[in-house]
């Protein structure tokens, strides 16, 4: 790989798109997109392993894959089987990430990070974690709120990928991903009670 200079760095910000706002970048993740064959798995007994697919017309199938394990895992998000983002958790945080949004426009990318902020809302997703019945030593509200966590990440990880593909090192949109990050988390940790843990 080449090292950027500061120079070459300074010459791509400048030609860059402006950095859409945090409340601008939000709004794009809230955005309907249309998803279809919506698919998940769902297994929160020891820890939380999640996989999701689904076809995101005008881009291709999209896949999401999410394992962790006593704070220590993976999360994975694919376009057409190539890798757009990758992160891996040591100690409940993402330590490392890399993305690569290459072979998609901005368009594209705009509406990968719009779909994976909205599938947990699928109601494929929904029955996935309802019916997640599995002895476990977390209590139902507990391991709700392992997966909302882990919506979250993933959900920050693409969005905040997508915010540098979009504007090269623009941080000012990194807040409109993390405030979509907030709002799943709620959203799952709420939904999933709501379904899984009424007995």
């Amino acid at each position: 790989m080449l090292a950027l200079t500061l120079a070459s760095i300074m010459a791509q910000v400048a030609t860059s798109p402006p950095a859409p706002s945090a409340d601008e970048f939000f709004a794009d993740l809230q955005r309907p997109v249309a998803l279809a064959d919506v698919a998940a798995v769902a297994d929160l007994s020891d820890g939380v392993d999640l996989e999701i697919s689904y076809d995101l017309p005008g881009v291709g199938e999209v896949a999401i894959a999410m394992h962790e394990h006593d704070g220590t895992g993976l999360g994975l998000v694919t376009v057409g089987g190539r890798i757009v983002t990758e992160f891996h958790l040591v100690d409940g945080v993402a330590d490392q990430q890399a993305h690569d949004f290459g072979g998609l426009d901005p368009a594209q990318a705009r509406m990968v990070a719009a779909s994976v902020a909205q599938v947990w809302r699928d109601p494929a997703v929904a029955r996935a974690l309802a019916a997640d019945t599995k002895p476990s030593e977390w209590s139902c509200p507990q391991r709700c709120g392992l997966a909302g966590a882990a919506g979250a990440v993933v959900v920050f990880g693409v969005s905040g990928g997508t915010c540098f593909f979009l504007v090269k090192l623009g941080k000012p949109c990194l807040a409109g991903a993390a405030l979509a990050g907030g709002l799943v988390n709620g959203w799952i940790s709420a939904s999933c009670q709501g379904l899984a843990c009424r007995n």
